[in-house]
């Protein structure tokens, strides 16, 4: 079973595969070694497997748990950052993959495309 949080706020039930990967990435997140063990993290996904819902999966996750707010993501062509937008920021896109409004623990959240991010 997956965390209420994410599991409200994404549009699609997650598949058991993909519920894996989270309890996978969550292992390797709380484990006590961690920045002995896991310095790299994949996730080897086949073509239309949802890779981009467990993405959305994994953002929600390092907020929740973490309080992380920059995400970067990093992509070979043009197209698969055009889609990746219309997917995680645009709210009238059909294929876009949150509920709305996207709520953790009772605050709203706002998911936003920056050029550049903050300095710490």
């Amino acid at each position: 079973m997956y965390p209420d949080y994410i599991k409200h706020n994404l549009k699609h039930q997650l598949r058991d595969y993909q519920k894996q990967s989270l309890y996978n990435l969550n292992y390797t997140q709380k484990d006590v070694n961690v920045a002995s063990r896991f310095n790299q993290l994949l996730f080897h996904m086949a073509t239309g497997s949802g890779k981009t819902d467990v993405m959305a999966a994994d953002m929600l996750y390092f907020y929740h748990e973490f309080g992380y707010q920059n995400f970067l993501f990093v992509v070979n062509t043009n197209a698969v950052i055009a889609k990746t937008r219309e997917n995680m920021l645009n709210v009238q896109s059909p294929k876009y993959l949150f509920s709305q409004p996207i709520n953790i623990d009772g605050m709203p959240i706002e998911l936003r495309e920056v050029t550049r991010f903050p300095k710490k």
